[in-house]
């Protein structure tokens, strides 16, 4: 079964060796944003085509920038000590290059085809999604 995010941030709180154990939390950060790259984004993204790709890569992206916001805040601790101390980047940074490497390189090529599309259907006089 595929956890929920709010389950990593519960996951969180209920462990009392969060100072003693920062690299278990950082692998449940990581982990949480990839099961949501995968099993979510790139799974609504790619069965998508023609504009509904487009929008549906900027929905899923919208959601991924919520999710990583209220996931960094149990996370918090890491952030201050654990990632510093290691060289780490940081949550945000960590979350962001998870989704570059599961879910836009994979669609990118999709997603381009299908802007220079609606930018030769535009040329046409063709509506297009850029004004919408």
């Amino acid at each position: 079964s595929k956890p929920k995010p709010s389950s990593a941030a519960s996951d969180v709180y209920k462990r009392q060796d969060m100072r003693k154990s920062p690299k278990a939390l950082y692998d449940l950060f990581v982990s949480t944003i990839q099961n949501f790259n995968k099993n979510l984004a790139l799974a609504k993204i790619s069965g998508k085509v023609g504009k509904d790709i487009i929008f549906e890569f900027s929905v899923q992206w919208s959601n991924f920038t919520i999710l990583t916001y209220w996931l960094t805040k149990p996370f918090i601790f890491l952030e201050k000590n654990f990632l510093k101390q290691k060289g780490y980047y940081s949550l945000c940074q960590t979350a962001i290059n998870a989704f570059q490497k599961d879910v836009f390189e994979q669609v990118i090529k999709n997603i381009v085809t299908h802007l220079f599309k609606e930018l030769e259907a535009e040329r046409g006089g063709e509506l297009s999604l850029i004004h919408i």
